[in-house]
């Protein structure tokens, strides 16, 4: 029995009316061997119909449904399901461009088995995915330096560094190995894995070409501002207790804690409502 080259795994929760560009990115991709597991994340809107309309017309889709449990619990349900040799993760209002696979995958070809690589992203309006926001100033870069660590990933992330999960093509031995997605945390999961991946390698092969789109919502940054700082401390403490016997790795991750605490405190200060109350805070102790 031969098994893809590519599993794409990309969960769905009420974003049925995105499901099709994210769809149609996969099948568009000039690398034809790929599964595409669309897993259904007990979603209340029409990602059954979508993906039945997919998977009537393209064998290569395959329709999985699981209880609501989270953008983690998605994520690991389609691992567990996954037969291909590389592991692509792809969020329904994302897409990737057609080259991707191909690329990523010729890069990987004379690697090791733990290997990975990521690519350049760019961003794309809510309406239009394909079309470039006309207010975006602020991307973080993918790159620092040449070769990225999981010191980077530890010091770095969403200050001087931002990688979405669909710029990456992982070869699945990390997730044979046990690696998964913490469906305790509340966010910063992906961050939590990639620390996980980039501490068992050094084998890491990056392409400067933007092959992935980020779509952009409205306001979701900012309305979601404490609630994912509040999951990054979380995801750091964790590996906090977890790098017991790395000194070198458990400074960084201090100073990290120390920089977001920092900056979660300057983000709540900044808006009326809530400077008012630090003042309140301040003055009493």
């Amino acid at each position: 029995m031969s098994f893809p080259a590519v599993s794409i795994i990309i969960p769905c929760f009420q974003q049925a009316h995105f499901l099709p560009d994210a769809l149609a990115s996969v099948q568009s991709q000039t690398c034809a061997d790929w599964e595409c597991l669309i897993v259904d994340d007990g979603s209340p809107d029409s990602t059954a119909a979508v993906a039945k309309e997919w998977t009537d017309k393209d064998s290569r889709f395959r329709y999985l449904y699981k209880h609501n449990g989270g953008l983690s619990s998605a994520r690991n349900f389609g691992l567990d399901h996954a037969k291909g040799r590389y592991i692509q993760f792809l969020d329904a209002d994302d897409v990737i461009l057609p080259q991707k696979l191909e690329q990523q995958l010729q890069s990987l070809s004379g690697a090791t088995t733990s290997a990975l690589s990521y690519c350049n992203y760019r961003y794309g309006e809510e309406d239009d995915v394909y079309v470039p926001p006309p207010d975006i100033i602020n991307k973080l870069p993918v790159l620092i330096n040449e070769a990225t660590s999981v010191y980077e990933i530890a010091a770095d992330w969403e200050t001087r560094l931002s990688i979405p999960a669909h710029c990456f093509l992982f070869n699945r031995i990390f997730f044979d190995e046990g690696i998964r997605f913490d469906e305790e945390l509340p966010n910063h999961e992906d961050w939590d894995c990639w620390m996980q991946i980039f501490s068992k390698t050094q084998n890491v092969f990056y392409s400067a070409e933007e092959l992935a789109v980020y779509r952009c919502h409205r306001g979701s940054m900012s309305s979601k501002r404490l609630h994912m700082q509040d999951g990054f401390l979380q995801a750091i403490d964790k590996h906090l207790r977890c790098a017991t016997h790395e000194r070198e790795l458990k400074a960084v991750l201090r100073a990290k804690r120390a920089e977001m605490s920092n900056l979660y405190r300057l983000r709540l200060v900044s808006r009326p409502v809530y400077r008012r109350v630090f003042q309140s805070l301040k003055n009493f102790f």
